[in-house]
């Protein structure tokens, strides 16, 4: 893990072979005193690792070239939050925490009860901080691959996102199902209904609630559309907790 950096800018194989110029990192190099002709790996989020070699090195730029790449094989569930927007410093810790987890993407939605709206001005700047912790809690947790973070979508658009999906859950208060007991007991390819179009990828949806629940037409619209309703526990939590307890039970489960 001490010679892993991770790179914003997507890389290629094309650059095998080659020389590029990586300043970004260069203070985390010095501080782990590696100096040329050391080997160290990069990784852009996207899955793939590429070994490389330090080839110079000065005040302000350090120099890699690039050996070889390894491709990490794409996971055959993949998993998919819809999250309200809540409360900016919660919302920060949520997703931090959630990509920390296998979750492929996460998906902020616009619900009826939402508290919290953003505006055009400034939601190119909360997604761009929603991604660098993404990025940021891919690198604590060693991931190679980053979860995908979504531009919010309304309730409806949503729904439409999710019509190919295999597994579709929403978490309801009112709903006398728990999501334990709704979890596929067999999960062959025969069994789970795969998709064979997306290459026995098993795509699953969680939708999670704002404070106070979806609303009664939500979730009348997300059972037209083939969700089932469940809850996580007899008691009820915070959106907050709702999120990070469904995640972690589906990453469980999956893994």
């Amino acid at each position: 893990m001490h010679n892993r950096f991770y790179v914003s800018d997507i890389l290629s194989e094309d650059l095998i072979g080659n020389e590029i110029d990586l300043p970004a990192i260069l203070n985390h190099v010095k501080a782990l005193r590696l100096e040329s002709a050391y080997e160290i790996e990069l990784y852009d989020g996207s899955g793939a690792l590429y070994n490389g070699i330090i080839n110079y090195i000065s005040k302000k730029n350090i120099r890699v070239k690039i050996l070889s790449v390894k491709h990490f094989k794409e996971k055959s569930v993949k998993i998919h939050l819809f999250l309200p927007l809540i409360a900016s410093n919660l919302m920060d810790v949520m997703i931090a925490k959630i990509a920390e987890l296998d979750i492929y993407s996460i998906y902020p939605i616009i619900t009826e009860r939402c508290v919290r709206h953003l505006d055009s001005a400034n939601l190119s700047s909360k997604l761009d901080r929603w991604k660098k912790i993404s990025a940021s809690s891919m690198i604590l947790s060693g991931r190679n691959k980053m979860t995908e973070i979504a531009s919010p979508v309304s309730f409806k658009e949503a729904l439409s996102l999710c019509a190919a999906f295999d597994i579709k859950f929403i978490g309801a208060i009112s709903s006398n199902k728990f999501l334990k007991d709704c979890l596929p007991e067999d999960l062959s390819s025969d069994s789970r209904g795969i998709n064979k179009e997306r290459n026995n990828t098993l795509e699953i949806a969680m939708f999670i609630g704002p404070e106070g629940d979806f609303s009664d037409e939500e979730l009348k619209l997300a059972e037209e559309n083939s969700f089932t309703l469940v809850k996580l526990t007899d008691y009820v939590m915070s959106s907050f907790s709702a999120a990070i307890f469904s995640a972690s039970a589906l990453v469980c489960f999956f893994a």
